[in-house]
């Protein structure tokens, strides 16, 4: 059975990780959010020393459940677990290895959040700094913002 495709809506997600991990920033590490061609991109530095990733992504809804399927250069893993990557790199090494990478879980999201989201909303997240794997999502999870 084919899956009913509903109505797309594109949604900003602000990811804010409390503390870079250590040796961020040094020369040859490398940390961000990594998209699909594993490249890496800074957040902006915040006021109390956090770092904030602004990114959007489509999302549609599938059949009749309230799942969210997220697409977008971002979006990593299969769609029923979808989450994002915050990685940390040595650019010396060749080729560039992977020191550290946290995955943010996205499934927390559901389409009843989404689709009555007005246009501008988006959701925001807080992670630690810290940690490997999947990293728990700080301060009740996704929140709606704006």
């Amino acid at each position: 059975m084919i899956a009913k495709i509903e109505a797309r809506h594109e949604v900003r997600l602000r990811l804010i990780c409390l503390t870079a991990p250590a040796g961020a920033g040094d020369a040859g590490l490398e940390f961000g959010l990594q998209d699909r061609d594993q490249q890496l991109h800074a957040g902006q530095a915040q006021p109390d020393g956090s770092v904030a990733y602004e990114i959007t992504v489509s999302t549609t809804r599938w059949g009749e459940s309230n799942a969210v399927r997220f697409r977008g250069s971002f979006i990593h893993g299969p769609p029923q677990e979808p989450f994002l990557y915050l990685s940390l790199r040595d650019r010396r090494a060749a080729p560039p290895g992977w020191i550290r990478r946290r995955k943010i879980p996205l499934a927390g999201l559901t389409w009843d959040q989404i689709a009555p989201a007005p246009a501008g909303a988006g959701f925001a997240a807080r992670v630690a700094g810290s940690g490997s794997g999947t990293v728990p999502l700080l301060g009740g999870g996704w929140q709606r913002t704006g």
